[in-house]
């Protein structure tokens, strides 16, 4: 049986590598930063890797839309701050 490894930098997915059970022994021993799942097929493998950068990609976009809309409405609190102290004036 072959395992699959998405290898992960700064906590996104990769590259996805494959390896026999005593190469994910000796990594996993080692503390190395990837995720590990064994497959019985190449095509199952690659469903669940494709998958899981799928998910990754909508993390990313959806964390990027998220601060983009923070961004606006700090914009939107300054324009309101500085036209109230205009009328204060």
């Amino acid at each position: 049986m072959l395992h699959y490894g998405i290898t992960q930098i700064d906590g996104k997915p990769r590259a996805v590598v494959c390896f026999g059970f005593a190469e994910v022994r000796k990594l996993i021993d080692k503390g190395h930063p990837i995720k590990f799942r064994a497959f019985h097929n190449s095509e199952s493998a690659k469903e669940y890797v494709m998958e899981t950068l799928r998910r990754a990609e909508n993390e990313r976009e959806r964390k990027r839309l998220d601060e983009h809309r923070q961004a606006v409405l700090r914009e939107r609190e300054l324009e309101e701050q500085s036209k109230r102290k205009g009328l204060r004036k």
